[in-house]
């Protein structure tokens, strides 16, 4: 009888204290009614330093971990490959790390930094090359020493150029295996027609790429006044330059790499199709993009965040995912960049709900030319994107490496606070005008990647369709074989 009395005092509390809650609850404001002071936030700036080769230097002192970091972006890129020698900078890239320098092996030089817990790390991409050191602060000097000759001395040994190149290859047969790289390759290849962004690596041009291409690759583009280091982490100022000045003496320099080709701006629609056997249709729309000095980057940063680069918050995402259900993956982009950049939507749908996802992309795009965005996705989309602004520098390294990468895209020395302030004065006006601007709906290269008999309509419905062939690596290895009997 005891416990019974207890019980139900305890359960007569419980009751009396979940009402009390909830009436003091009620009495609350929601979070979203909470007044939230104006996100204030100044980054620490890095120092610019010229060195006497010539050499710019961004850096940091930061105390507080025992580490020490240097990267190197270096003004080179895969624009520069021959036509006939198409993947020569990434493969150069690679083995420059891989290879060793003069001093030691490629093996030697793993080892070495295995034991201090350090990493040397090269690649060159599209429009840059990079490189980047990172060690405790104890080993700064064994580290910018192989950093220094990694980027001076690179061997570029016969049998790891070999190697990368069988790996290259090997990764060009085994392009046609998924169908989104596909879909996102000839996107890129029609988009940049006629342009060294579009350009294909083939398996006749990687195997055509010698020891002796690297070695000259490397003497024209790495040179000091094609370099801005970033250095950040537990050092001293005049220390560390003067090893830096110390460990790069004797660079030669070249003569200074021009800018790649401007990219024409020319919309020409056409809608492409590779026929795959999968369930799926992998769908991409798009048309060239904008400079990142054309001042509408702004208001088109945050009408792409509603559009589709915001995830489940996105028009696309709530519409063809949520409400119609055609879709677990779809999005949009609309990158900027030194050269014209790229406007895309891509999507990821059953088969037979292909031509109806197609036009529900479109449908959604062309409405953000129609209609200005509401006050809750205008809200929403600033402040996230402002909110996020803070998260970019979270460490000295990436607060340098946003130093280094404004100096090299040859934007305003200001450019982050220009960001911010400009992001947070767009209007929904702001975002119709560029919409209306930039979004050119009637002009859309369309690549879809599946199987043309499972669609629901055959695309044609939208207009001509031209037949992609997938690659056929038969005659190469034919070739090969006849080549090593």
């Amino acid at each position: 009888m005891t416990r019974k009395l207890i019980a139900v005092s305890t359960l007569a509390l419980c009751v009396m204290s979940l009402h009390t809650m909830s009436i003091f609850a009620a009495s609350l404001p929601h979070p979203r009614e909470l007044p939230v002071s104006p996100l204030e936030f100044k980054p620490p700036v890095s120092e610019r330093v010229v060195l006497s080769n010539g050499m710019v230097v961004h850096l940091l002192e930061d105390h507080e971990l025992p580490l020490f970091s240097l990267t190197a972006t270096v003004k080179v890129g895969s624009w520069l490959d021959p036509d006939d020698k198409v993947g020569l900078a990434g493969i150069s890239g690679a083995v420059m790390r891989t290879g060793g320098t003069g001093s030691m092996t490629g093996d030697e030089m793993n080892e070495k930094l295995e034991f201090i817990a350090g990493s040397v790390e090269v690649g060159i991409g599209l429009r840059s090359g990079s490189a980047g050191l990172s060690v405790m602060s104890k080993d700064t000097d064994v580290g910018l020493e192989i950093f220094a000759d990694v980027l001076m001395n690179p061997a570029f040994d016969e049998k790891k150029v070999d190697l990368r190149k069988n790996q290259v290859m090997e990764s060009i047969r085994r392009r046609n295996d998924e169908p989104g790289p596909i879909a996102r390759r000839h996107f890129k290849n029609r988009i940049y027609d006629g342009h060294p962004y579009g350009r294909i690596a083939t398996l006749e041009s990687v195997d055509s790429i010698t020891r002796e291409d690297l070695i000259a690759f490397h003497d024209r583009h790495f040179f000091p006044k094609n370099v801005i280091l970033g250095v950040a982490g537990d050092f001293e100022r005049d220390v560390i330059l003067a090893k830096i000045e110390k460990a790069f003496d004797g660079w030669e320099q070249r003569e200074v790499v021009a800018d790649p080709p401007a990219v024409p701006f020319k919309l020409e629609s056409g809608i492409y199709h590779l026929e795959k056997d999968v369930p799926q249709a992998n769908i991409r729309l798009g048309h060239l993009g904008i400079l990142k000095k054309n001042p509408d980057v702004f208001a088109i940063t945050v009408m792409n965040f509603i559009l589709g680069g915001s995830g489940f918050t996105s028009r696309l995402m709530r519409e063809i995912r949520s409400n119609m259900g055609l879709a677990y993956s779809v999005g949009s982009f609309f990158s900027a960049g030194q050269e014209l950049g790229v406007f895309g939507m891509s999507c990821q749908t059953k088969s037979a709900t292909t031509a109806k996802s197609i036009q529900a992309m479109k449908n959604i795009a062309a409405q953000m030319t129609r209609e200005a965005v509401t006050p809750e996705e205008l809200k929403t989309a600033k402040d996230s994107i402002l909110n996020s602004f803070v998260f970019q520098f979270e460490s000295s390294r990436q607060i340098v490496g946003q130093a280094v990468s404004i100096e090299y895209q040859g934007l305003p020395t200001n450019w982050l606070e220009l960001y911010k302030e400009e992001v947070s004065r767009v209007t929904a006006e702001d975002i119709l005008r560029v919409a209306k601007k930039h979004l050119h709906l009637d002009k859309l290269i369309m690549i879809v990647v599946g199987k043309a008999a499972d669609f629901d309509k055959p695309l044609s419905s939208f207009g001509a369709v031209n037949e992609l062939q997938p690659e056929d690596f038969s005659a190469f290895d034919a070739a090969k074989a006849e080549a090593t009997k």
